[in-house]
């Protein structure tokens, strides 16, 4: 949990450093937001080769490898104005979301735990987002006194102390590592639900790719990933451009990331009772409906209650880095649970990395966020068709 909570935590408040970066690195809005293209780009390519090796690797020395690149991304951008060395730390950046992220630690969550299993990683949610919302008021008044940079290498320092601190001291492998058997790790009651699971039996892993399910939810995942890069990335822009100062604009995004906590603890929580895939479509008519608010707020008379309002409900979109470990496992079972996690990430991260400069260029040319809205809100329509389907077909299997 910790590892999730300084992983996803960060990711949820760097917005609040573009401004300060642009000045220090005497660049661009548009060059600056690059990190999270060239970030998505590189968490891709690391998703789907831990894909590919995921049962044949040490979770702990994935988290620790995580928690070293994430730590150097940070200590590269504090002691350098180059570009070159943003962007190499950039790098760095998208291995270490992939290793300290879902991708690694879901599954190890699914092999150690079964009942309540949404609940759990609703938890995680829930903390990361309180972290979020903590640290995006204190690194901004750390920001304007002490600056961009300084206040960057302390966030590194963060993330790289209790995260050795993690690896060495509070992280196990897999079950099996340690000579113990399912039965011995998980509940009579939870083994008793896992029976319950239609698990393909002799499958391999490129049949799970044959099932309709499997690319509904992925490109589900993919597609909403475009709204989470082009919003949550952009979020102090967005906010400044509908002209909020600064702490107006931190106050923002702890809001918006409060809800990320609320949402994820929901959205797990109910995964628990009616299973994840109806989750999954309930989540998404939520995302459906925050677009349209969001668009209907940036064509109106702005006030900062209705963007606050519109700060939290866009907190629902964060569905997708569970979605993929709770769908799969209900509708496969636990055996290739890493696999189909790491894939699902490569999706979300691919989307990402289309969202960010996607958004940007949308306002550059049009000087706001509404055409960005209203592409979405279509978007977001389709995505939830698309997770009706998958249930229906599921039903019928």
């Amino acid at each position: 949990m910790v590892l999730m909570i300084l992983c996803y935590g960060t990711v949820l408040m760097l917005s609040i450093y573009v401004k300060g970066l642009c000045e220090a690195f005497h660049a661009t809005t548009t060059q600056i937001q690059l990190l999270y293209t060239i970030k998505a780009a590189v968490s891709v390519a690391v998703s789907f080769a831990v894909a590919g090796f995921a049962n044949n690797l040490s979770s702990r020395k994935l988290l620790g490898i995580g928690v070293v690149s994430y730590s150097l991304f940070f200590f590269l951008i504090s002691i350098s104005n180059s570009l070159v060395f943003y962007y190499i730390g950039a790098v760095f950046f998208g291995i270490g979301v992939v290793l300290m992220g879902s991708a690694v630690i879901q599954p190890v969550v699914t092999r150690w735990h079964r009942n309540f299993l949404g609940l759990k990683i609703g938890l995680m949610t829930v903390a990361y987002s309180i972290f979020g919302a903590a640290f995006s008021v204190l690194f901004t008044k750390l920001q304007l006194s002490l600056g961009t940079q300084t206040t960057i290498l302390i966030h590194g320092l963060v993330i790289l102390i209790p995260g050795i601190f993690c690896i060495l001291f509070l992280i196990s492998d897999d079950p099996e590592k340690y000579g113990l058997s399912l039965e011995e790790v998980i509940p009579n009651e939870a083994l008793q639900e896992k029976e319950t699971i239609a698990e393909p039996s002799n499958v391999s892993a490129r049949d799970y790719f044959r099932y309709p399910e499997t690319w509904l939810l992925l490109v589900g995942l993919f597609l909403d990933s475009i709204l989470y890069g082009g919003y949550l990335s952009n979020a102090s822009i967005v906010y400044s451009s509908l002209s909020f100062d600064t702490m107006q604009i931190a106050s923002l995004i702890s809001v918006q990331t409060i809800f990320v906590s609320v949402w994820g603890f929901a959205f797990g929580f109910i995964s628990d009772r009616i299973g994840a895939c109806r989750s999954t479509v309930g989540v998404s008519a939520v995302v459906l409906f925050t677009m349209l608010f969001s668009l209907f707020n940036s064509l109106g008379d702005l006030s900062y209650i209705t963007t606050a309002i519109q700060a939290a409900l866009v907190g629902s979109v964060c569905y997708q880095s569970m979605a993929g470990g709770l769908v799969f496992a209900e509708l496969f079972g636990d055996k290739s649970v890493a696999m189909l996690m790491a894939v699902s990430m490569g999706f979300v991260y691919c989307g990402q990395m289309i969202g960010t400069p996607f958004a940007t260029l949308l306002y550059e040319h049009t000087g706001g966020y509404a055409a960005f809205f209203r592409i979405m809100s279509l978007i977001s329509a389709l995505i939830m068709v698309m997770y009706i389907l998958m249930v229906r077909i599921n039903k019928k299997r």
